[in-house]
């Protein structure tokens, strides 16, 4: 697994809110390339970390986010925020479908850390348009981003 190093310490000194999380397939050797990436306090994308796993399943996401929630973390020297007073560190990990994403970030157990999973809603978007056309689609994209329930 690759952490790079500079990526590491802009998340860390700006303490992340939000993960974005993905997995794909490699047809070259039958195996599946996990990245992490995030946005660093101006907004840019900022790439954090990537491994070649045999598959995509339960194991290898809970082994590849531990590592990354991990990874240059002190605990010593936690950033102000969003870090509560003595409490969990609140943490959005954002994501498709990705087989066995879901139990392993139910499953993890990291100190110091509250964990809240979200899916992309550009990939339920083209699901819906695939399953149901274009004119469900656009309803759909109107309603995720309406701000009241």
């Amino acid at each position: 697994m690759v952490f790079l190093d500079a990526a590491q310490e802009k998340f860390w000194v700006h303490g992340p809110t939000l993960i974005s999380v993905n997995g794909g397939r490699m047809y070259d050797n039958n195996s599946s390339l996990f990245v992490a990436i995030s946005l660093d306090s101006e907004s840019q994308i900022l790439p954090l970390a990537f491994s070649i796993f045999p598959q995509e399943n339960k194991e290898n996401w809970k082994t590849f986010l531990s590592f990354v929630l991990t990874a240059g973390y002190d605990n010593d020297q936690r950033p102000g925020e969003p870090f509560l007073e003595g409490g969990p560190f609140l943490l959005s990990i954002i994501s498709d479908r990705q087989k066995g994403l879901l139990p392993a970030i139910n499953e993890l157990l990291i100190v110091d850390f509250t964990i809240k999973h979200y899916y992309c809603t550009q990939h339920l978007a083209s699901n819906v348009k695939e399953k149901f056309g274009t004119a469900i689609e656009k309803l759909f994209r109107r309603a995720y981003q309406v701000s009241t329930k």
